[in-house]
């Protein structure tokens, strides 16, 4: 009952408005609203009263209700109507206005059933809903929630525990027949009952903390959405009576003492609304009796035009008076009240929130929160605990932490919304509030703001309102005066005006603004609170946080342990990027002046953010407030300008068109203009580009970009980039160390297989020579020229098995699961886990289920288990691809780790100091590369056990990696754990290892394998990271890859951007980075990296000032006349005004600075030292020494070390600069000493002798020209100086850079000549298959066509034979190992690659670069290739060029390609004549040919038998049915394919695949008897109509019973078939009289002899469409019986009728298979089958002649004889390539030796 009382008032509420407003509206309707506003009112006002009264309003009700429909129904009696005129004294009309008038049946119905069923709705509540409606509603007595539980449970009778008890009993008894090991198992419905319970339970539970939580939420802004809805009504409806509502809540909102009563008397406002509009519908109310109608102007009285007259609102229509009060005659009464009604409705709901909310802390006994927040729980001391709490923290405090920038938000948004002149007012604000910068100074003028606000709302809503029209007053400014202001001026100024009346719309922003200005007062007071600042946190933006703080307030989040520290990790240490990316494209998407502001500002920040970040706040502060008022600057500017771009827009086009391409001048406000009539072609409006969208958003992050900068979470970044700085060059010294453990590795490995092979050699020599001796001394010199061929067993007597090499270590590793063979673990492991079962389920598992459940359950099973693989085999791909990419970074991974932890170090201040060094070194395994870095520590252990007495993160390093000494700073709460080593184990290591040369830095991943101790920080850091699910994991993985590999993905952005672009200004940077960057030993050095960053900047520049339009080159016209021409100025220059100008420029910047980034946190930046390791010195060592005996130095001294090593430096530079300076200094001094002392000397003669004045005068001359000649002669030689100081300065870094490439001690040699050829060929494929790009006009040609004619497009050629010399080249300078020649070779080709692909392919096939795509692909490939060519460059060619990269490894893909490759014509034979030219040998073209051609064979049959290893067949064994059938069945299908492939292919032909060739030409000759032919006629393409279906089906059906027809017919389909209409009239003179006509016709018709019809016709195809005939003819008979239908139609033909002709086409052969279907079947046989069967018998044919020489058991020594070979060979030892040869020669000869050297090894 209490549920229906509740809710059935809301229903009775509704019967109210429905009786109200139902029908017609009639006085008594109006009464039903009056009672129904006054209860309302009374219990928003007056809660108490509104209860004792409510009792007696029902009563009331209940009574006028009656009243109402005992009037209506007696009132359609016959005599009431004069009754009631009689006693009141209305008219018909007037009581039909109260409601009482005669209905018919149907409108009474209507009339009474409505207030029928309000009046049972009302009699209801007041009998049965009342009482326990006033008992819920009851505020002052309130029953605790936790009473009434207590209470329902107390209710439960006696009764039922009696029954419980006694069916407890009950039970026991029939249980106490059963066996008692037998357990009671509940029914299955039972379960699911309890259950669904259970699940109810908690529905209903979370059901009701919604419910909570949304009132909640409407407690603490209900009064917001209230006042808010109030303002949007008042503003939908100007009037003078919504203007007490605009002062009420413009005045509540920032005063809240107001609030209260403003709800209060909006409510009976608005009571008094909706009364009176309703008043004002009825019909007694006639506006046309007191409307005004006012007098139109002359033209001397008004500046208005005639439309603009007609349509203002005094001339238009009379004015009713009562509009500018707010009331106006309206269709339906409910439509015209409903937004007052819903205003009423929301206060009401207003005051049910709160004594709802009041309600519920009384039921639950507590009180409200303290403070107005959601989540109680989620305060500032919870905040860093996880997301979630985070979340709930920022719902509750959002507007008290970021209240301020949120207000500057809507600002923005009010002005951006408006644009007109009273924003300008906000903008000024704005300004001054955003000036004073400190938020005490701002909260000190932040009343006045909100006073502002309020008094600003109110006049704006009065120039809404305006005067009253009814009396026919227009405004001053309409007046006809000498300034004319028009109406765009008045609505941009926001005047009030009946033409152009302002929008009161606008006001909603301005009132939003009012709303957030109001509350952030309310902020400015309470965070002065002790509760607030604890609760919520402080609101201080000091410049320092830290100052009078001893520690941190918040935790370091740099190492993330839980997912909110990733967060703040984005959010505190990376936006900074994201927003100025964001003021970028601000800049970039706008042309205007102000965006090159914005882009000039981004580049600064880019260039000098990381500085900027360590900077004092103070002035990184100040920086960045300048970028904010620029940026608020440009807002007021652009609304300032608005006047211009709205208002004098038309004679701005007309007269000023480069004021408005040079701002961007548009209106962005509609109802200024008509777009048709400022749509100019010359002058087009950037609408697009208008606005303050992008500024808008651009000033939000700036504004949130500045909070980061003053929080307590942006310390540990600065603190991180500090500690990263003070790292110095420990990255560069961990990457050097990577480097020269690679290059070790490699010597050390070369080294290896040299000595082993000497000492083969040196024994097989020991041999020869004692054989030698051993013979007669007497050697002919002929002998010793064939010791190519005289080879003898002696050669072979050293060989053993004992000699022959063990597998290397990597080949006895196990290998890793594959994804499949995991999936089989784990199905095995469900299996055993299936197969253990409990034994109580044994008698159940014993029965047998039915069939067909039995089946069912099968069949999910497999679908189950399927669905599972694929989950299982989805998991391990991405595992697997997880691993790969982890082992790719693990070198940068280990690194960053490394760097990581010692800068945790720094920033806690902790002391390291080695102790002891390890027994042995821990190396990892697979440290950095997999490959090389875990062989080297398997080989080179010596040195690292010698290095290993290094300190753990270097030598020069503080912090080491062993068992550490702690001095933690007293703020830091890090935990160190380590391992107490004795002091006697550590001296004799030190002193073992102390000298300097076998001192070498570790990688990091050593470092990391020898660390001994844990920071439970970075432990739980790791152990995050090890805890995320796999799709997180690959996250990581890729943006490691990412990381890792940001120099590559620098160059690819370069190079697409090159690709994209295609123009000169992005043509340099590709260039740079093929001949700088890439050639740079060992990476690319600061001076590119800024070179690069530099001219991007200036790239943006460039392009952007040459996007206005005003520039000649961008109008229109050009344009279009120049849209597809490569070599448009602008457009070759990059400088063409395009959308996308600078998309691919900004991806490029942000790669660039994200690596650059990346190199100033790993040290990689500035330091650009050599790699190897310099000699300490002894003073250094000394220093070394002091420093490791002393405590580790605070963060202050480490600077005051950095500062003093930077001076010492400088003081260094200016002492080597010095000498000759100063001695420069003093020849200069003493010559002008000299010429001083000259001048005295003359002047004092010239005192003493005036006789002679012309000598001294002379003298004086000869003097001074002798010193000008001096002078110049000194300007000489300063020039000369500087002249060649100025070429020594370019030259010698030009000198220094490719001395560095051809001289480099350290480098790693590796072969990438086999990638390079692979892009070559890449290269030559898109050649030849993109050959139309290469052409001026073969766009729509085939090779195969182009081909056959004999014409091949010259750009073609020229790429192809460009492409096939440069594969020479590449060839010869590979085997020649010249690096010099490669490097020259790299520059000529960089260069005339881009100019031939640029410049000259454009202007031979008039086609621009970046609308080919073949040329597109080519020249990325090509940039693959000038990658790869670099990277060999500066690796070096290896030293051994063994063999074919083909030949590395033994498996069948190997084999296919190696076996391709051999079939590729003159391949082979091309690559060993080059390799044999360019190689130094002693072997003749044909020995060489002959060690090429046995090591192939020698390969396959390794092929061969590592194949037989891995799939053995045991002995006595049948062949398997699959090997048979598989392997056999494939070539019985494949010979049986090529016996009958040429009668398949025709037959395919003619159905398939071939193509519908039909007639372009009929040609038809018509001769009777002997006579000459009757007419010759042709019918061309539009004579000739295809057949349809329906002709088709209609033909079929004409020819059904004739057989043989049927049989023809049905060869074709409808498509086959045409129709030809062959007219009557001949296309040639028919030599015949027309009397000998008329008796032919008549012969035909009537003669009884039979004549002859000879019909001949000639058909032509056009070839291009398929075919090898264009032209067939042939000649048909008839012999004319009398009678004959034939006869008559020629009759008719003759009387030049239509005569149709079906033809039957025979598909053809398309033209890509025109040259097959050309041979016809006998040439297919001739030509291909017996080929091809040559070819094959070639397998099957003589096998015995070979079994020698294939049929090899084991070939691994002749596999190693080859190597050797080439080894020797490569190493110079050309004396043993010769011995090695006749070695080799010999063992072919040698049946035995053959057969001794290929048997199996035990």
């Amino acid at each position: 009952m209490s549920c229906y009382a509740k809710y059935w008032i809301y229903v009775c509420g509704g019967m109210f408005i429905t009786v109200s407003f139902a029908g017609k509206l009639v006085g008594y309707k109006i009464v039903y609203m009056l009672l129904f506003l006054l209860c309302l009112c009374l219990y928003q006002v007056y809660y108490s009263l509104w209860r004792r009264l409510l009792k007696v309003f029902w009563w009331l009700v209940v009574a006028y209700t009656m009243l109402v429909l005992i009037a209506i129904y007696t009132f359609q009696f016959e005599d009431f109507p004069n009754y009631w005129k009689n006693f009141t004294g209305f008219t018909k009309e007037q009581l039909a206005v109260i409601g009482l008038e005669t209905f018919q049946l149907s409108e009474l119905f209507t009339s009474i059933v409505i207030p029928g069923f309000f009046l049972l709705a009302c009699i209801l509540q007041l009998h049965y809903f009342h009482r326990p409606f006033m008992k819920i509603t009851d505020l002052e007595h309130v029953t605790p929630i936790h009473r009434k539980k207590a209470g329902q449970r107390a209710e439960v009778p006696q009764a039922a525990e009696r029954t419980v008890y006694e069916g407890e009993n009950q039970q026991t008894e029939l249980l106490g027949n059963e066996s008692e090991d037998e357990e009671i198992m509940p029914s299955k419905w039972g379960l699911v009952m309890d259950r669904l319970v259970v699940l109810f339970r908690k529905f209903s539970d979370n059901l009701t903390r919604v419910q909570v939580f949304i009132w909640r939420v409407l407690e603490l802004h209900i009064l917001k959405i209230v006042a808010f809805f109030v303002i949007c009504v008042a503003l939908l409806e100007p009037s003078v009576m919504n203007l007490v509502l605009v002062v009420l809540w413009t005045f509540a909102m920032p005063y809240s003492r107001f609030r209260h009563m403003a709800s209060c008397l909006s409510t009976i406002w608005v009571c008094i609304i909706i009364v009176c509009k309703m008043l004002y519908q009825l019909s007694v109310v006639t506006p046309y009796e007191y409307s005004s109608n006012c007098t139109m102007p002359f033209d001397n009285e008004t500046n208005m035009e005639i439309e603009e007259l007609q349509n203002s609102t005094l001339y238009k229509a009379p004015v009713d008076p009562a509009n500018w009060f707010g009331f106006r005659k309206d269709a339906t009464a409910l439509g015209y009240s409903k937004n007052h009604l819903l205003v009423l409705m929301l206060l009401v709901f207003e005051a049910t929130v709160y004594r709802h909310q009041t309600h519920h802390y009384r039921q639950h006994q507590c009180s409200p929160p303290s403070i107005p927040i959601l989540f109680p729980n989620a305060n500032r001391d919870d905040l860093d605990q996880d997301l979630l709490t985070c979340f709930k923290y920022l719902l509750n405090y959002s507007f008290y932490k970021f209240g301020l920038e949120i207000c500057f938000l809507v600002t923005v948004n009010v002005i951006g919304q408006r644009m007109n002149f009273l924003v300008i007012i906000h903008g000024c604000w704005l300004v001054v509030i955003l000036t004073r910068r400190q938020r005490a100074a701002i909260a000190r003028i932040w009343p006045k703001y909100c006073l502002f606000l309020v008094f600003f709302t109110i006049y704006q809503y009065i120039l809404c309102v305006g005067i009253p029209p009814a009396l026919c007053i227009d405004y001053p400014w309409r007046w006809k005066s000498s300034i004319t202001i028009n109406s765009a001026l008045i609505k941009w100024i926001y005047l009030p005006d009946f033409y152009t009346i302002p929008n009161s719309r606008n006001l909603i922003a301005d009132f939003l603004l009012l709303i957030c200005a109001s509350q952030q007062w309310k902020v400015f007071e309470e965070e002065k609170k002790e509760e607030w600042m604890v609760l919520g946190g402080d609101n201080t933006d000091k410049y320092d946080p830290m100052k009078d703080r001893p520690v941190n307030p918040v935790p370091n989040f740099i190492n993330c342990r839980c997912y909110l520290d990733m967060v703040k990790v984005l959010v505190f240490r990376h936006m900074l990027w994201f927003v100025l990316a964001v003021v970028f494209v601000t800049g970039a998407t706008r042309i205007s002046v102000f965006g090159l502001g914005y882009l000039l500002a981004c580049f600064y920040f880019l260039l000098f953010g990381t500085e900027l970040l360590i900077k004092p706040p103070r002035t990184r502060l100040v920086l960045w407030d300048c970028l904010i008022m620029y940026n608020v600057a440009v807002i007021l500017a652009k609304n300032v300008l608005s006047i211009l771009a709205c208002v004098f827009v038309e004679y701005l086009q007309t007269n000023f068109c480069w004021v408005i391409q040079l701002f961007s001048l548009a209106c962005t406000v509609k109802g200024y203009y008509n777009p048709k009539v400022v749509s100019d072609q010359d002058c087009a409006l950037p609408v697009e580009e208008a606005g303050i969208i992008w500024d808008s958003i651009c000033f939000f992050f700036l504004l949130l970009q500045r909070r980061v900068f003053l929080s307590f979470y942006f310390l540990h970044v600065t603190a991180d980039l500090q500690a990263s700085a003070r790292q110095a060059s420990r990255g560069f010294e961990l990457f050097r160390a990577s480097i020269i453990k690679n290059m070790r590795f490699h010597e050390q490995a070369e080294q290896r297989s040299l000595r082993q092979l000497k000492r083969s050699m040196e024994r097989i020599r020991a041999k020869q020579q004692k054989y030698k001796e051993g013979r007669h001394s007497s050697k002919t010199t002929v002998g010793e020229e064939l010791v190519l061929h005289s080879g003898e067993y002696y050669l072979f007597e050293s060989d053993s098995e004992e000699e022959e090499e063990t597998l290397p270590v990597e080949d006895l590793k196990p290998s890793r699961q594959s994804a499949f063979q995991f999936f089989l673990f784990y199905v095995t492991i469900q299996d055993m886990e299936g197969e253990v079962t409990p034994e109580g389920q044994n008698a159940q598992e014993e029965e047998e289920p039915e069939e067909g459940d039995t089946g069912r359950s099968d069949i999910m099973q497999r679908i189950l288990d399927i669905l599972r693989f694929l989950w299982v085999l989805l998991l391990a791909m991405v595992d697997g691809l997880t691993q790969w990419l982890n082992v790719l970074t693990k070198q940068y991974v280990d690194t960053s780790t490394v760097l990581c932890n010692q800068r945790f170090f720094i920033i806690h201040n902790i002391s390291q100091t080695p102790s002891r060094e390890p027994q042995e070194d821990q190396v990892s395994q697979g440290s950095e590369s997999p490959t090389v870095e875990t062989c080297l520590d398997e080989l080179d252990t010596d040195n690292i056990n010698s290095n290993s007495a290094t300190s753990g993160l270097g030598v020069e390093e503080l912090s080491g990696m062993g068992c550490t000494t702690l001095q933690t700073a007293a703020h830091s709460s890090t935990t160190l754990c380590s391992e107490a080593v004795p002091e006697r184990e550590r001296e004799p290591e030190l002193e073992e290892h102390s000298s300097p040369c076998f001192r070498r830095c570790r990688t990091a991943s050593e470092l990391l394998a020898d660390s001994h101790f844990f920071v439970e920080e970075l432990v739980q850091s790791q152990e995050f990271y090890a805890s995320q699910n796999r799709a997180l994991k690959l996250l990581f993985a890729l943006y490691n890859l990412l990381a890792a590999n940001s120099e590559l993905v620098c160059y690819f952005i370069i190079v697409l951007n090159n690709v994209v672009t295609a123009s000169v200004i992005s043509l340099v940077l590709p260039i740079l980075v093929f001949l700088w960057a890439m050639l740079a030993v060992p990476r690319p050095t600061k001076k590119f990296w800024m070179t690069a960053i530099v001219y991007t900047e200036v790239m943006v520049v460039v392009k952007y000032l040459f996007q206005f339009g005003f520039f000649p080159w961008n109008s229109v016209y050009e344009t279009k006349l120049n849209e597809d021409k490569p070599f448009f100025p602008p457009r070759i220059l990059g400088l063409e005004k395009t959308d996308n100008y600078i998309r691919y420029d900004l991806l490029q910047l942000l790669a660039l600075f994200f690596h650059r980034s990346l190199l100033q946190r790993y040290g990689l930046w500035d330091r650009d030292g050599p790699l190897e390791e310099e000699k300490q010195k002894p003073m250094e060592g000394t220093r070394e020494a002091e420093v490791h005996a002393s405590p580790r130095p605070s963060i202050t001294d480490l600077d005051d070390r950095i500062t003093c090593e930077d001076m010492q430096k400088e003081s260094d530079a200016s002492w080597d600069q010095g000498p000759s300076t100063t001695a420069e200094g003093k020849s200069e001094e003493k010559k002008s000493s000299l010429l001083r002392f000259r001048k005295r000397k003359q002047k004092s003669k010239d005192a003493k002798d005036h006789k002679d004045s012309k000598e001294a005068k002379k003298r004086l001359r000869a003097e001074r020209k002798e010193a000008a000649s001096k002078k110049l002669k000194a300007a000489r030689e300063k020039f000369n100086r500087l002249f060649v100081g100025f070429v020594r300065n370019v030259y010698k870094p030009v000198y220094g850079f490719f001395y560095d490439i051809l001289h480099s001690d350290y480098r790693a040699a590796t072969d990438v000549y086999a990638l390079m050829f692979l892009t070559d060929v890449v290269d030559f494929i898109v050649i030849v298959f993109g050959f139309w790009a290469f052409g001026k006009h073969s766009a729509a040609a085939d090779i195969a066509s182009t081909l056959s004619d004999d014409q091949v497009p010259e750009a073609f050629l020229v790429m192809l034979l460009i492409q096939f010399s440069t594969m020479i080249i590449d060839r010869a300078l590979y085997l020649r190992k010249t690096v010099l020649g490669k490097l020259i070779f790299q520059i000529i080709l960089v260069f005339g690659i881009h100019i031939w692909m640029f410049f000259i392919l454009p202007a031979v096939t008039e086609r621009m670069f970046s609308q080919n795509p073949v040329a597109q692909l080519w020249y990325f490939v090509k940039c693959i290739y000038f990658g790869l060519s670099a990277y060999q460059i500066r690796c070096g060619y290896p030293t051994r060029i063994l063999g074919n990269i083909l030949t590395k490894k033994y498996n069948h893909l190997n084999l296919f390609l190696f076996q391709g490759f051999r079939l590729v014509p003159f391949l082979v034979e091309l690559r060993a004549v080059m390799d044999w030219v360019w190689t130094d040998t002693t072997l003749s073209l044909s020995n060489w040919m002959c060690v090429e051609d046995i090591y192939a064979n020698i390969f396959i049959i390794k092929c061969s038998r590592e194949t037989e290893k891995k799939y053995p067949q045991p002995k006595g064994q049948k062949k398997k049915k699959i090997v048979k059938y598989g392997m056999g069945g494939l070539i019985i299908i494949f010979l049986i394919c090529i016996i009958w492939f040429p009668l398949l292919f025709i037959s395919l032909v003619r159905s398939v695949v071939g193509v519908v060739n039909h007639p372009v030409d009929v040609t038809v000759t018509v001769k009777l008897g002997g006579y000459e032919p009757l007419f010759t006629m042709s019918a061309q393409q539009q004579s000739i109509q295809p057949f349809s279906q329906k002709n088709y089906d209609a033909l079929t059906t004409k020819f059904s019973k004739n057989a043989v027809a049927m049989q023809f017919i049905t060869l074709y389909s409808y498509e086959d078939i045409v129709m030809a209409n062959i007219e009557g009239s001949s296309g040639s003179v028919w030599m015949i009289s027309p009397p000998s006509r008329q008796e032919l016709i008549r012969e035909l018709r009537e003669s009884g002899a039979a004549m002859t019809l000879r019909l001949t016709w000639n058909f032509q195809r056009d070839l291009g469409k398929g075919g090898t005939v264009e032209y067939t003819y042939d000649t048909h008979s008839i012999k004319l019986e009398p009678g004959d239908l034939v006869r008559a139609e020629l009759a008719s033909l003759l009387d030049c009728n239509v005569l149709p002709m079906v033809i039957f086409n025979d598909k053809v052969s398309p033209p890509s298979l025109g040259f097959l279907a050309g041979y016809g079947i006998m040439g297919l046989y001739v030509s291909v089958v017996l080929v091809i069967g040559k070819f094959v018998r070639g397998f099957f044919s003589e096998i015995s002649h070979s079994i020698m020489f294939e049929e090899l058991p084991c070939v691994d020594r002749i596999l190693k004889l080859c190597t050797d070979i080439f080894l020797v060979r490569e190493t110079g030892e050309l004396e043993l390539e010769e011995e090695l040869y006749s070695k080799l020669i010999f063992l072919y000869r040698s049946p035995e030796t053959m057969i001794k050297w290929t048997r199996e090894k035990d």
